[in-house]
């Protein structure tokens, strides 16, 4: 018999059914003595005077574990002691059922039913039926001592092992307990525990909630567990938190012997203002002998056992296929990376990883991005990012890639411009995260019980019907309303994963602190627990990283944290994350400290120092950092090869492959370049392969890559110059002038190289009439060379705007160019009526500097326009960013703090919870600076935004006019610059103050370029460590006159 494969178990049911409704009849015992159930596996003796177990026997072996033979009387309602009117109901039972009646007079007549039954190895006990009388309402049960499994120092290798949910990583809180005669009496909780002898293991699962927070007040925690205790709020002990009450331990010397038993922790009926209950109470209980072949019974074999009664975490057995994660990051009005350029990218790894399973998260899907307008989490998506058609596209068609996507969420904290946003939702009293906004902490219960929660996830359901996941920010909800929490996610289909590992543990299958080394501090990095680790490690990515098991990681390219190298996310992926996602398709069975044995007889190994190794059917599939590893793991169509260092190696293929060659291809961004037809002698290969390059190996030539379609669901293909061929661009231009380049990040760019003529690279699209802006990501390496974006509708006006300067870097952590002097530039034109047709033209004249475009963008508009203006912008149709500003070097590169602001009256409005000025001062957007920072030394002044030529072009021997409507909180916070970029050089001319305005101000100023001056104006930042916490300025309405 195959000791290594799992085998069927059968489980033990306590629960409350409505007596009624059970039929058969229960071997009669004499009145005081023990009833029996009996399986084809066990024995079980109850109590027939109360829901009590006490004993299991394993009929093959005569083993025993053993429940609680202290006779028991009460339960603990609403956490006071009543005792119990007790009544076995005969006709209800029968050899795998027992039903109890239970009554108890001190409250009311309270009644309910107590059942359990026994299904092979396990036992099931629920509560239900529970009726209550006019003046007792139910709110939680718990039996004290009810000891459902446990075991005795007279017993040989009695032992107690537990586990909490801990994420600091220096610190191990599992706990491995021999049970002797000499055991310290103690009682303490756990999230998991399992009994053991030398004959038997036990354990038991439940839906144990406590109801915490019961003040509505959760707070978000300090980085470490004293600060999580030192912040907790509620009733109950602390030790409950994190789901880590599920399993009461009792251990004591009672009878001259150590004893040690596993109850269920607190069961919560009705929560606080909820208006539901819990129908049934239940735990679970299995038996089991030895699981993993290896002729003991410990610990891990009740792990394993564990596996089949829990409740699955991973429903869709996603996990082990989630390979390549990142996070596409938008934020701040930028749009840095719209929806379906995060198309492209999916379709860019699929070809780069051939194929493999991909989880891209959506930071900032919403509004202005990341961390503005929770928890709208439908009905705003944000129109600068693509809005919700474009979300839609990609999320449908990513699934088509085989990609997962989901949406970052908040139910922590609300952002007044929220549309959801209102007074009962939130304590108005307790900022939360403040960044481009305040937040307020939200009232959790409120917004469960209220079923305001449950109304936005639906209505996101139903906006996004296809979503895959949620990931749950900065969540610090527990207890009860964590659980129906996930409850409502669950129903409505969307899997869940948080930012937190610790939180909701009892349905999260991904975390980001967990995957994101750099991210967050090491106290909350993963569960720190074997043995959580070894029964779920399959089915959750909330681990800490392992020098046996390894570790998924997350790499990033869109711009989270800045971040924009494709290879080091390709390195992540290939050293860290695929050697993991292979591991992760089989259960974990033994793990010792050298060695690790899973199923599908897979085994890792670590001798000493040495590297780590992996073999399957005794096949070595990795050694060190560098594999072949099997894909996917069951049908092992290819083989991935990766090497940190390079060279030659020789590995076995898999048996199955029945062949005299193999073909070896090198992997990209652009998809496979075969290298070589490799000879198999003696079933083995030889790789000669580059230091960190990612390679496939196929039996015969590999199938082909489907299309990219590069641009799918927009009207321009290849807007950002993926294919290196130009195929769907029309370009006139000398040879080799005009070409795609790949820099060390693997950004790809349209590059014009010095000529003598000029240069044209165009496309005609296809629209419907009406009102449009195209943009295009532009740098010119040095001044004076023309670089232009032409929109030539059919019938229409050309709309024509240039540049021939990049003068200022970019500084917007959320570009895909920060770090470059790479800007914007925009052009708005007009499809007349009955017409469909127009061009797109980049062109740059004679010259010698070199110039960079790339992603283009079309979208619908409205043209900002008002008398008596040569330019007027209103910030109400901004297709991304802050036109006609860009962010300057104040604070770096980084996530700034200036963004568009969106009326929602009256919460964004001056005198809501005493705010002291507008959000919005016209119309229903304006551009707000919220506790904009300096850089540098204490009262340095820095620029915070400013125009560039091609946003606002004023020209010399002209005199202009400008004005801007504006409300700032404090005087000496802000102050409006001229400056100018001549001769290489950007410099302020002149600064006037920013007053103090409560109420909107028109601001005006004279303007007079001179010769060789690109004139630009902006607004500083000053005193960068002010006092004032609230400061504020907004500014709408930007006018341009031309006086003379």
């Amino acid at each position: 018999m195959n000791k290594n494969k799992p085998k069927k178990q059968h489980v033990l049911s306590i629960g409350l059914l409505a007596a009624s409704s059970l039929l058969g009849t229960i071997t009669h015992a004499a009145a005081g003595e023990p009833i029996t159930l009996k399986s084809a596996d066990l024995e079980v003796l109850l109590d027939q005077n109360f829901p009590q177990v006490i004993s299991y026997s394993h009929l093959k072996t005569g083993a025993q574990i053993h429940g609680q033979s202290e006779k028991l009387t009460q339960f603990l309602l609403n956490e006071k002691l009543y005792t119990a009117k007790v009544n076995l109901v005969k006709g209800a039972s029968s050899d795998k059922l027992a039903t109890y009646k239970l009554t108890f007079p001190d409250a009311d007549n309270l009644s309910m039913d107590a059942q359990i039954s026994l299904d092979g190895s396990i036992l099931t006990f629920k509560l239900k039926n529970i009726k209550e009388g006019k003046g007792f309402k139910l709110t939680s049960v718990e039996i004290p001592n009810h000891g459902m499994i446990s075991v005795h120092s007279k017993q040989a290798g009695a032992e107690v092992s537990s586990a909490i949910i801990h994420t600091d990583q220096s610190k191990k809180k599992d706990t491995f307990l021999k049970v002797t005669p000499q055991v310290k009496e103690e009682k303490r909780s756990a999230a998991y525990a399992i009994v053991n002898t030398n004959k038997l293991a036990a354990t038991l699962v439940n839906n144990s909630a406590y109801d915490i927070d019961k003040d509505d007040r959760h707070a978000a925690p300090n980085a470490n567990d004293a600060a999580i205790d030192k912040d907790y709020k509620g009733p109950v002990d602390k030790a409950i938190k994190l789901g880590n009450g599920r399993v009461r331990i009792a251990v004591d010397n009672k009878e001259n012997r150590g004893n040690a038993s596993l109850s269920s922790g607190q069961w919560t009926y009705r929560a606080l203002n909820s208006k539901v209950t819990t129908d049934e109470l239940w735990t679970k209980v299995i038996i089991t002998g030895d699981r993993n072949g290896d002729q003991q019974i410990d610990w891990q074999d009740g792990a394993i056992a564990f596996r089949d009664i829990m409740d699955v975490h991973d429903k869709k057995g996603l996990t082990p296929k989630r390979v390549a994660q990142r996070i596409a990051f938008n934020f701040g009005s930028h749009a840095g990376e719209p929806f379906l350029r995060t198309l492209d990218n999916v379709k860019r790894v699929h070809y780069a990883t051939d194929g493999l399973g991909q989880f891209v998260v959506l930071k900032g899907y919403q509004s202005e991005g990341h961390d503005s307008a929770h928890p709208d989490y439908a009905g705003n998506v944000g129109i600068r990012q693509g809005g919700v058609d474009e979300l839609n596209f990609l999320i449908d068609t990513s699934a088509k890639w085989g990609a997962e996507i989901g949406v970052h969420i908040n139910c922590q904290e609300a952002y007044p411009e929220a549309k959801t946003f209102e007074d009962a939702m939130v304590f108005k009293d307790r900022r939360g995260w403040d960044w481009i906004d305040f937040s307020y902490i939200m009232n959790h219960r409120w917004d469960i019980t209220s079923g305001a929660f449950e109304k936005r996830i639906s209505d996101m359901k139903k906006e996004l019907p296809g979503l895959d996941f949620i990931y749950m920010d900065v969540y610090w909800g527990d207890g009860w309303l964590a659980q129906e929490m996930a409850r409502i996610l669950d129903r409505n289909d969307i899997g869940i994963t948080t930012e937190f590992p610790s939180m909701l543990e009892h349905a999260s299958t991904w975390s980001h602190w967990s995957t994101d080394v750099t991210y967050g501090p090491n106290t909350r990095r993963g569960i720190n627990s074997h043995i959580i680790r070894f029964i779920r490690n399959h089915e959750k990515d909330t681990y800490l990283r392992h020098p046996l098991i390894g570790h998924a990681e997350l790499g990033d390219f869109e711009t989270w944290q800045g971040r924009t190298d494709f290879n080091q996310f390709l390195g992540k992926l290939y050293s860290a994350a695929l050697p993991s996602k292979y591991l992760q398709h089989h259960q974990i069975l033994k793990w010792t400290e050298d060695e690790v044995q899973l199923s599908g007889d897979v085994k890792i190994t670590k001798d000493g120092d040495k590297p780590r190794q992996i073999f399957k059917k005794g096949l070595k599939v990795l050694d060190g950092g560098t594999y072949l590893l099997p894909w996917d793991p069951t049908k092992e169509t290819k083989l991935y090869h990766w090497s940190p260092e390079g060279g030659k190696s020789t590995w076995e293929i898999p048996a199955s492959w029945k062949t005299k060659t193999v073909k070896l291809y090198e992997l990209s961004h652009t998809g496979r370049t075969l290298v070589a037809d490799l000879p198999v002698a003696d079933g083995k290969i030889t790789i000669e392969a580059k230091a960190k390059t990612p390679y496939v190996v196929y039996q015969t030539e590999a199938p082909a890559l489907p299309k990219p379609n590069w641009g799918e669901g927009q009207p321009i293909k290849d807007p950002g110059f993926w294919d290196s061929s130009l195929a769907n661009w029309k370009v006139e231009a000398e040879k080799d002038v005009v070409s795609v380049e790949t820099d060390d990040h693997v950004r790809t760019a349209l590059v014009y190289k010095a000529s003598k003529k000029p240069a044209t690279v165009s496309q005609t699209i296809a629209l419907e009439p009406g009102t449009y802006s195209a943009s295009v990501w532009v740098e010119v390496d040095k001044k004076g060379r023309k670089a232009s974006l032409t929109a030539t509708p059919e019938g229409g006006d050309a709309s024509t705007t240039w540049t021939d300067s990049s003068p200022l870097e970019n500084t917007v952590k959320n570009s895909h160019w920060n770090r470059t002097r790479t800007q914007i530039m925009r052009t708005v034109f007009d499809v007349p009526a009955g017409k469909d047709k127009v061009t797109l033209a980049l062109k740059v004249d004679a010259g010698d500097s070199r110039v960079m475009f790339d992603n283009i963008r079309v979208q619908k508009t409205v043209r900002s326009e008002k008398e008596g203006y040569d330019y007027y912008q209103n910030f109400e149709n901004i297709d991304e960013g802050w036109f006609p500003f860009v962010k300057g070097p104040a604070g770096g590169v980084e996530d700034p703090r200036t963004h568009l602001s969106e009326l929602n009256a009256p919460y964004t409005n001056k005198g809501w919870n005493d705010q002291k000025i507008d959000d919005t001062l016209g119309g229903n957007w304006s551009l707000k600076c919220h506790r904009e920072r300096s850089s540098g030394k204490k009262g340095d002044t820095v620029l915070l935004y400013r125009t560039i030529p091609q946003s606002l072009r004023f020209e010399s021997g002209k005199k202009y006019e400008v004005s801007f409507d504006y409300q700032n909180v404090y005087s000496g916070e802000y102050e409006f610059v001229i400056g100018a970029d001549e001769k290489g050089e950007s410099k302020e001319l002149k600064t006037l103050p920013l007053n103090e305005a409560h109420e909107t101000k028109r601001f005006t100023v004279t303007l007079e370029p001179k010769e060789g001056q690109d004139l630009w104006i902006g607004v500083n930042r000053i005193k960068s460590e002010s006092k004032h916490k609230d400061v504020d300025f907004v500014l709408d309405n930007l006018g341009v006159k031309t006086l003379k």
